[in-house]
Order: structure tokens, then C-alpha cells, then sequence
């Protein structure tokens, strides 16, 4: 007879306006190059270019840089201006870009930032000198896990299919330590990429991140693994056996 295992793996702290002191790899540089010169022909009001960039990182990767879904969505609104018969398409296309910033970053987030946000050349996102630090769960992370093992529950389609595999879900701890944009980053079936969504979400709130003592949004991915495993029998079961076998 199978149980099942539900393991946590590290959990992986992502905060896109957080620099990290590491070398970057030649894919990263060229993504780098690549929005900068987004956001220079943005500025030269080339919006079409802009869309198309867009459109081919969306191609690439589930979820992208907020000052791109920006980008994005203020060359539709400009390209409603300046094609009148295609402008319902073009506004219904800017709306659509920001609904999916709103997705992956939260409602909370894009209030506070989305009008302040502005497309500069070289931009710091964070300033030399500046202190950061982490989000945390009441208790510990070790009480986060904790949550997540007693909250989540092993679909009982992907039991009776036999589904292992791993979730990764990503989600944002705002400013009021609310958790908000949970997505799971890969599909695994069985209601296994559900359930996770489904505890992440509904995990008590964090102790926000704070930076330069301020309170600061910050994304977070969990990596969750549904294993399938065999039942052994404990040592307490195999004493009853032979106490059985003695008394028959």
C-alpha cells in the first residue's frame, strides 16, 4: 500500500529590486543589454519595438520585470492614440498587460508603484550602501514549513494516478506582510499545482522585508514536492506480529 510524502525544499528568496553580489552568466548579461535597449526605444517612442520585445520575453518565460509589463502596456495606450481604428484592440491589449502584472505582482504592489514607476536609462534599483533585509514567518521559517505540511493535503486524483513531482510557486509578501500573486511556475497534474497554490495562499502573514528600515515588497519562490512512497511496517507492528504468532 502506498502513503504519500510531501517535502519542502529550500526555500528560494527572489526579490527582482534586490542587487546580488555574484557574476552574472552571459545569458543574463544579453537579457540585461536587451532591456536597456527596450527602454531606449521606448523613450524614442518606438512602441511598436517595445510590444514585440514583449511579446518575445512573455515567448520565452512565465513572468517578466515590472518596469516591462509597464513598458508594454503604456506603448499599447500610445499606439491607441496614434492608430484611431485599431485603437479598442490596442487599449484592450494595454489592459491585458497590466492584468498580468497584477497577476504576478499583486494588487497591493501595482497601486504603490505602478504610476511612480518610471522608465530611466541604467536605472539603480537599489542604492550603494543600502541595508536589506529579509522577510520572515512568525516563528521562523521552520514554522512556515511546518504550516505547509499540516495545510497541504495529496490530491486524491494524483494518488490514485500515481503523480509525483515538484510545484514551484512563487508568490509576494507585501509591505503589511500579506501574501498576495501566488502562481505555481510549472503544471504537474492531479490537482498537485492547485493544492499548492491553494495552502500558499492562505498561509498566515509574514513579517515583511524592510529596506533602509522600511517596510518593502519582496517575491518569494517555495519549491513543493509531492512524493509517492511505499508503506513499511514500524517496529512496534512487527513486535505485534510475533506476539500474534507466539500466542496462535
Amino acid at each position: 500500500m502506498k502513503s504519500f510524502l510531501i517535502t519542502l525544499t529550500s526555500l528560494i528568496i527572489c526579490s527582482t529590486s534586490f542587487a546580488q553580489e555574484k557574476e552574472l552568466t552571459p545569458q543574463q548579461i544579453r537579457s540585461i543589454k536587451r532591456f536597456e535597449n527596450a527602454k531606449q526605444q521606448f523613450l524614442d517612442r518606438d512602441y511598436n519595438y517595445v510590444v514585440t520585445y514583449y511579446d518575445s520575453i512573455m515567448a520565452e518565460y512565465a513572468y517578466t520585470r515590472l518596469a516591462t509589463y509597464k513598458m508594454a502596456s503604456e506603448s499599447y495606450e500610445q499606439l491607441a492614440i496614434m492608430q484611431p481604428d485599431s485603437s479598442l484592440t490596442y487599449s484592450n491589449l494595454a489592459k491585458d498587460v497590466y492584468n498580468e502584472a497584477e497577476k504576478w505582482y499583486g494588487k497591493m504592489q501595482l497601486a504603490d508603484k505602478w504610476d511612480a514607476l518610471k522608465i530611466e536609462i541604467n536605472e539603480e534599483s537599489q542604492s550603494e550602501g543600502e541595508s536589506y533585509q529579509k522577510p520572515n514567518f512568525p516563528g521562523g521559517m521552520s514554522a512556515f514549513y511546518e504550516y505547509v505540511r499540516q495545510a497541504l493535503q495529496y490530491p486524491q486524483e494524483a494518488k490514485e494516478i500515481g503523480i509525483e513531482g515538484r510545484v514551484n510557486v512563487v508568490f509576494v509578501v507585501n509591505k503589511d506582510g500579506s501574501i498576495d500573486a501566488v502562481n505555481a511556475l510549472n503544471h504537474l497534474g492531479g490537482g498537485c499545482k492547485d493544492e499548492a497554490v491553494r495552502v500558499v495562499a492562505n498561509a498566515p502573514n509574514f513579517i515583511p522585508a524592510r529596506r533602509d528600515g522600511k517596510p518593502a515588497y519582496t517575491q518569494m519562490q517555495l519549491p513543493v514536492l509531492f512524493s509517492l512512497i511505499e508503506d513499511t511496517p514500524t517496529k512496534e507492528t512487527k513486535k505485534e506480529k510475533r506476539r500474534r504468532r507466539r500466542k496462535g
